[in-house]
């Protein structure tokens, strides 16, 4: 009985106190990162050789409905352009052609309005939990850097991703994303973690674009309002509100 009893402990403790697998930091990361519903205010910096832009967005997103919707508010002449996401299709509204234009599902791997973020960046078609496997790379006494490679099914632009999470908080750090050549094409680095929307979150996303290994240009996300798993009205991801 002595035994059974000291057995039982050590198979209770070693499923306490097991360290998590990749895939569940992957998962528990992108949950912290978006959580169920998100409505939040960013500006978007764009900063290129001879352009330097500043926009400011509204952004929804529904992972249950897999939605997104984007609408630009500033600058100007930009106001009002908007982008709906509903599972794999996407519609882009520009006010000056007063209509809304079906976006191929190719142009996901695009720049989203000449920044170093692409259209998949912002409305987030694919998921780096559901579309690629997970292994580690490397533990660290702070961080875990995981691999990640594109499921064969998955019809992604990066065909290898590597990922340094914070082992406390489980938030990304850094992303380095390779094209299908294992070149490192973009670093997606994570900053000024802070309590936002009623969770800890890094406010500020930096996304580089390199040539050659060399950076060439870099655009920056920063967080101003986010508020998490709140309803969102149906109407938010219609067409209709597209033109609103």
């Amino acid at each position: 009985m002595k035994n059974k009893i000291i057995f039982l402990w050590i198979v209770i403790s070693n499923l306490l106190f097991a360290e998590p697998s990749a895939y569940q930091i992957i998962r528990q990361s992108e949950n912290q990162l978006r959580g169920n519903t998100a409505a939040a205010i960013i500006e978007v910096f764009v900063h290129k050789k001879r352009v330097q832009r500043k926009m400011k967005i509204l952004f929804y997103e529904d992972r249950k409905k897999d939605s997104s919707f984007i609408k630009i508010q500033y600058p100007k002449k930009d106001a009002g352009i908007a982008f709906l996401r509903i599972g794999k299709n996407l519609w882009q509204y520009i006010p000056k052609l007063g209509k809304e234009l079906k976006l191929d599902a190719s142009l996901m791997q695009n720049s989203w309005m000449g920044t170093d973020f692409t259209n998949d960046d912002l409305v987030k078609e694919s998921s780096w939990v559901k579309d690629y496997t997970h292994s580690f790379l490397e533990k660290s006494r702070d961080s875990y850097t995981i691999l990640l490679k594109p499921k064969p099914t998955a019809a992604v632009l990066w065909k290898k991703v590597i990922m340094v999470i914070d082992k406390k908080t489980h938030l990304p750090k850094k992303q380095e994303l390779y094209d299908n050549k294992n070149r490192l094409k973009k670093v997606l680095v994570f900053s000024e973690v802070k309590q936002m929307g009623g969770r800890l979150i890094p406010t500020k996303f930096r996304m580089a674009t390199l040539k050659n290994g060399k950076e060439k240009s870099y655009t920056e996300m920063i967080y101003k309002k986010i508020i998490f798993n709140k309803p969102i009205p149906a109407r938010v991801f219609t067409k209709t509100f597209l033109r609103r």
